[in-house]
């Protein structure tokens, strides 16, 4: 036996022992859902598994294979997808059971179809397509989108089936827009089929009519979509920028300074450009080019003028059920002296409240509008009393300037207080003598916002 052999043997055992240490039986790791469907709609059921060597996965119907008239099963990466046409009220609690099983092992699920009766109310909350899908044609390298828009309570999900298989839309080309559409921002030859929406909630589930979309290998120049010609920014604050553009080849896409400097690399299709801490105007140009010719788009990014914030807010006092803040009025800037008194003047105070150990959610969070800017103090500041608060409850406060053309400032110092403790008297017990009848109540004496001791009161 030559060398060579010998290489040859060894390397086909190891192999052969790589593989048999991967064996694995099969495993059902997605298990089909209860589906809720009204009589003569599809009722769709997916089943996923795994397990070495690959298993077959199948679908039984109360325990049984029924006719191939009522039902279709179609192979989907690694598993299987059962379709149910013209449901009927007959299969009303049907067990339909998902079977998986190579020669090492097997594993099954069970879930159960819900039927409703076609002229029987349905159930509050279940979903409806509001705008199904609809055949349409479009050329390699355009933007496309196919129409799902849904309601119902839970929100429903929204599963795309294309070619009676389940695709991903949650990548960089194709996604989700809205309540349920479909988008593809660089269309493929390979996008080209029948398309349907599966759209399920708790309460039940509908599927749409198929779509044809078609995709036509036509050759087109680049043209950039997004024709946002201006940005506005705060000052101080980021933008993000984006460059897309359609066209066969696909066009390759920059962002580029306004003396055409590349300032982001060349990407298919879509280019993103964040500009971060923006101070003042400044233009950028967003280029597209292949084969059949190049095209550039000019933006430019505008920082607006708004009012300086209020500055120096602070907690005067704190009651069980109250707050006294003050604050002193936005000092204006040199930049805002050419300004006319409308455009400098401070209109009104926005406050935000917010419990510290609460999330900043809106129901959490206080806005409190419309607070007056002339009642200043001699001392140049403004006060302002807060109400309705909880005792001994710990609070962020901010406060924002408001001018009527401007807009609102930024917001100013955050400022942290806490409510003081409150205690209610208590009758604590009474006791009779043979002398006289007293009582005793107890009196929590709170010093600094805490709680230090109780008084306990006699009276006979």
């Amino acid at each position: 036996m030559s060398t060579e052999d010998y290489f040859t043997i060894e390397s086909m055992t190891l192999t052969c022992i790589h593989s048999f240490k991967n064996v694995g039986p099969a495993k059902i790791i997605e298990g089909p859902s209860n589906v809720k469907v009204v009589a003569g709609e599809t009722a769709l059921f997916f089943c996923r598994a795994t397990g070495n060597p690959t298993p077959t996965v199948n679908f039984l119907l109360d325990q049984t294979i029924s006719h191939p008239r009522f039902r279709a099963s179609v192979t989907i990466p690694d598993g299987s997808l059962l379709r149910l046409t013209k449901t009927h009220r007959d299969q009303n609690g049907l067990q339909v059971q998902c079977v998986a099983r190579n020669h090492v092992g097997g594993d099954s699920a069970t879930a159960h179809l819900t039927v409703y009766d076609v002229n029987a109310d349905l159930p509050e909350g279940y979903p409806v397509i509001h705008s199904a899908p609809k055949s349409a044609s479009a050329a390699v390298g355009d933007v496309s989108q196919l129409d799902c828009e849904v309601s119902g309570y839970p929100q429903p999900t929204v599963i795309w089936i294309k070619n009676e298989v389940p695709i991903p839309t949650n990548g960089q080309r194709i996604t989700v827009v809205g309540t349920g559409s479909i988008r593809f921002e660089h269309l493929l030859l390979s996008d080209e089929g029948h398309y349907e929406c599966l759209v399920t909630n708790n309460v039940g589930s509908v599927l749409s009519s198929k779509a044809y979309l078609r995709v036509k290998n036509t050759h087109s120049a680049p043209n950039i979509i997004d024709k946002a010609t201006q940005i506005h920014v705060r000052p101080g604050h980021g933008a993000n920028l984006t460059c897309r553009a359609t066209g066969n080849p696909i066009p390759v896409t920059r962002w580029l300074t306004d003396r055409e400097s590349p300032i982001t690399e060349s990407n298919e299709g879509v280019a993103t450009l964040f500009v971060a801490d923006i101070t003042e105007p400044t233009r950028y140009i967003c280029e597209a080019n292949n084969s059949l010719g190049t095209v550039q788009h000019p933006v430019r990014v505008f920082v607006i003028d708004i009012p300086p914030p209020p500055v120096n807010l602070t907690c005067l006092e704190e009651g069980a059920y109250h707050a006294f803040l003050r604050w002193f009025p936005p000092e204006i800037p040199q930049k805002f002296q050419h300004k006319t008194p409308s455009e400098t003047t401070i209109d009104s105070y926005t406050l935000f409240l917010t419990e510290s150990n609460k999330s900043d959610t809106g129901s959490n969070r206080r806005q409190i509008t419309g607070i007056s800017a002339k009642q200043i103090h001699p001392d140049g500041a403004l006060q302002y009393k807060i109400v309705d608060l909880k005792p001994y409850t710990t609070y962020a406060a901010e406060v924002t300037a408001i001018n009527n053309l401007l807009g609102m400032s930024d917001p100013s110092n955050k400022v942290m207080f806490t409510t003081a403790e409150i205690g209610e008297f208590r009758h604590i017990f009474s006791k009779h003598s043979h002398i006289k009848l007293c009582s005793g109540y107890c009196q929590p004496n709170v010093f600094q916002n805490r709680f230090q001791f109780h008084l306990i009161h006699f009276r006979c």
